[in-house]
């Protein structure tokens, strides 16, 4: 936010959806991540290629992004490692091993699932419900975060499950409040319904939708007016 003298809206959306890491980066339990990104490929043949990746990304996690996926799998594994060795405390550290073990396993995985150490994020990252199986981008940490997780180990794939959720920009101005928001999957918790799904494309495309709680908008424009309260005797 620096850089800005003034906030407008858009900067302020640009700013919300932001999924790059920063130049240096660290979590609470892990104050030295930067220390991944800086090894040297010449000491770990066997994972040069891997660590040449990784000293080159953009740290961008757009779904399209081809190192960002490589990234996510190693910080996975590596915290796994720390996590069963009763080492992920908060203001801890990652060490040396832990960082080839995290990029050897995330090597192996991504070239017995995809062949390659290059795929794009949305290949491995998905927004699932229902029938309907989405390319998803964001990581852990970053601005607009997603963590993901494996649904069943015969899976490659990984599903988002949380961060990113129910999104509402807010303005009031000269022309009253207005609104615009997104929904991680629909306005309908019943899959199978159209509306549990409905959102969820424009969710991972960044995209809102205008909303407004005028009551008589809302009753112009709605799908379905009923009452839920409404007793019907026998």
């Amino acid at each position: 936010m620096e850089q800005y003298d003034s906030i407008s809206y858009e900067d302020f959306k640009t700013i919300k959806y932001d999924n790059q890491y920063p130049k240096k980066m660290m979590t609470r339990t892990a104050l030295n991540l930067e220390d991944l990104m800086h090894l040297n490929p010449a000491d770990y043949p066997e994972i040069s290629d891997a660590i040449t990746l990784l000293n080159t990304w953009d740290r961008k996690t757009d779904k399209t992004n081809k190192t960002a996926a490589l990234y996510i799998l190693t910080w996975m594994h590596l915290n796994q490692k720390r996590i069963d060795e009763g080492r992920e405390v908060r203001r801890g550290s990652i060490t040396l091993e832990d960082c080839v073990f995290g990029i050897t396993k995330a090597k192996e995985e991504l070239l017995k699932n995809y062949g390659s150490l290059q795929i794009e994020l949305g290949e491995l990252q998905r927004h699932t419900r229902g029938n309907v199986n989405l390319p998803i981008g964001g990581a852990p940490d970053v601005l607009a975060a997603i963590y993901a997780k494996k649904v069943n180990e015969t899976d490659k794939t990984y599903r988002a499950f949380a961060g990113e959720s129910h999104i509402e920009l807010i303005r009031f101005g000269e022309n009253g409040v207005e609104l615009e928001t997104i929904n991680s999957y629909g306005s309908n918790a019943n899959i199978g319904d159209e509306h549990s799904t409905s959102q969820m494309e424009d969710f991972t495309n960044y995209k809102l939708k205008k909303m407004t709680l005028n009551k008589e908008e809302v009753l112009k424009n709605a799908v379905k007016i009923y009452s839920p309260m409404e007793v019907v005797e026998d």
